[in-house]
């Protein structure tokens, strides 16, 4: 039932927290948007770093387009949580997006390095 679920949610998250991992949760709404969560997870939700990523446009493709970028991303990323580096992060969205770690971290607005920021944060 959905008291049970959210209690052994709640608890995963906690062990997430005490053992010093990343959680990475993702909505279409913001946090203080989200309805039907107790306090105590807003509370933890808005803990951590919040990132709000937005879309040119909401269509099918674009959708699909994200989800298998992030996916083969994350793919590459799969590694024991010591080893997860800012610097390995960056390097792998470059090395996807055959760019430069330079131009993520440049001041440009080139359509290119803004995609790759994006997914890189």
């Amino acid at each position: 039932d959905r008291s049970t679920t959210l209690k052994v949610l709640f608890e995963i998250i906690n062990s997430h927290i005490e053992a010093d991992k990343q959680i990475i949760i993702a909505s279409d709404k913001m946090v203080k948007e989200l309805s039907g969560f107790e306090s105590r997870f807003i509370t933890r939700f808005n803990s951590g770093a919040i990132k709000r990523v937005s879309f040119f446009t909401e269509d099918e493709s674009n959708i699909q387009y994200t989800t298998k970028v992030i996916s083969n991303i994350f793919r590459e990323l799969e590694i024991a949580p010591e080893e997860m580096t800012a610097q390995r992060i960056l390097q792998t969205v470059a090395n996807y997006y055959k760019i430069k770690p330079t131009d993520m971290l440049g001041t440009s607005r080139k359509g290119e390095f803004i995609v790759a920021r994006h997914m890189a944060m």
